[in-house]
């Protein structure tokens, strides 16, 4: 038996994790100053969707039982939307060789 006022390590362990009712919506993400900055810069629509990716993603780990509190910062969530906003804005384009008019002109392609 525990000695009162003393919480076992189980205890500590539940208090430390998030549950999903905690995680904000998207409306006051997209009100914070970072994540309204990228709004301005990078569009709506992909800010949006990188907050709903990311609550999404938060979520699941809530569920799970291992979102830790420290996650759940203003600071945290304006970092991560960040993150995704530059991954999906990032330029997907790689160089190619055009060798169409080499097959074309020496018969290579027959």
């Amino acid at each position: 038996m525990a000695e009162p006022g003393l919480t076992s390590v189980r205890e500590v362990a539940v208090d430390a994790c998030a549950t999903a009712a905690e995680l904000p919506s998207v409306d006051r993400l997209l009100s914070l100053a970072p994540v309204a900055g990228l709004v301005a810069s990078a569009g709506r629509s992909l800010v949006v969707a990188a907050a709903r990716a990311e609550l999404e993603a938060l979520r699941s780990a809530a569920l799970a039982g291992s979102l830790p509190r420290a996650a759940l910062t203003d600071a945290a969530f304006a970092a991560a939307i960040g993150k995704r906003v530059a991954a999906s804005a990032a330029s997907r384009l790689q160089p190619v060789y055009n060798l169409t008019g080499t097959v074309l002109h020496t018969n290579l392609g027959r």
